[in-house]
């Protein structure tokens, strides 16, 4: 193979690998677009390198994206057994003395996948143009763990225990929480319910203390946090420029400050999605009653602020 197809055979690829990828992740159209314009369609040896820049930021953004997925995986699995645990009580299928013998120990387990969890995010964060959220199942994953938070709050444990969660979401109210870290299988009469922990734990030191009072300021911030990027955005818009997900400032200086959008349509298009986006952040999640324990949808993730896919060319 001579020296120009196998550049051409590497641009082929990596068409391939930005076009599957930035689906599979939902990488808003218009980033899409740029890359494919400016990069992926040059098909010389100039652009080469900053076309695999690209590929390798996607594939690193992918790998962060299944590491998070995979915490929020283990999350969902021990709020699986709270919720379980809660039904349970409340249809009297468990005796308050049952409960109360395992309520700590899933409590424990909450508290630290829900901190790997933030953890997580805000490392998936670093590689971002800004601080976006990670959206699982169609709602930002950590506003989803307040909602988590006021269910069990209102649900028939905390006559167990008053578990102000809603006020303290990594139970950092709960100092002795730790020496329930162990897992715990119900015992007692035949057919008792079981909830062991699969996760070991280590218990909280004074470094893990710390860590999980940053965590809760982050749960706390969030809202806000989200509000102020979407009006960033917005802001940006009004001057006809978007912002990239992925910070790729070593080939695309202006992707943090403001790429310019030539087309009215999509100038207009991208307005509105940001103002939809906005009033999305104050509704309730959806489904905001009480889950079945037994929900078991895929997971999904998005950061994708327009949503509208169009063949159009969006610069003009």
């Amino acid at each position: 193979m001579d020296d120009e197809a196998e550049l051409q055979a590497s641009y082929a690829v990596a068409e391939r690998v930005v076009g599957s990828v930035s689906k599979e992740l939902r990488i808003p159209f218009l980033e899409v677009k740029l890359y494919q314009k400016f990069f992926l369609s040059m098909r010389d040896q100039k652009h080469l390198q900053a076309t695999l820049l690209i590929v390798n930021t996607l594939l690193d953004h992918k790998r962060q994206t299944l590491k998070v997925l995979t915490l929020i995986k283990e999350r969902e699995e021990v709020l699986a057994q709270l919720k379980n645990l809660a039904y349970k009580y409340a249809s009297e299928q468990v005796s308050t003395l049952e409960a109360q013998s395992v309520v700590f120990q899933l409590l424990y387990g909450l508290q630290q996948s829900s901190l790997r969890v933030v953890e997580g995010i805000l490392d998936w964060r670093k590689a971002l143009t800004r601080p976006y959220g990670f959206v699982w199942h169609g709602q930002n994953y950590i506003l989803k763990m307040i909602h988590d938070s006021q269910f069990l709050d209102a649900s028939e444990l905390s006559k167990v225990l008053p578990l102000q969660l809603s006020t303290h979401p990594l139970c950092s109210n709960l100092a002795s929480l730790s020496l329930f870290g162990g897992g715990v299988a119900a015992k007692g009469r035949p057919g008792s319910a079981a909830y062991p922990l699969k996760k070991k734990y280590v218990a909280n030191g004074v470094e893990d203390v710390a860590r999980i009072q940053r965590a809760e300021t982050a749960i706390y911030e969030e809202h806000g946090l989200q509000r102020r990027v979407l009006q960033e955005l917005t802001h940006l818009s009004n001057d006809s420029a978007f912002i990239t997900v992925l910070n790729l400032s070593a080939i695309i200086p202006n992707c943090g400050t403001g790429v310019k959008l030539t087309k009215k349509s999509w100038q207009t298009r991208y307005a509105d999605s940001l103002r939809a986006a906005l009033a999305k952040l104050d509704e309730p999640p959806p489904g905001a009653g009480p889950p079945s324990p037994r929900d078991d949808a895929r997971p999904t993730w998005s950061s994708d602020h327009s949503s509208h896919d169009d063949p159009d060319e969006a610069w003009g």
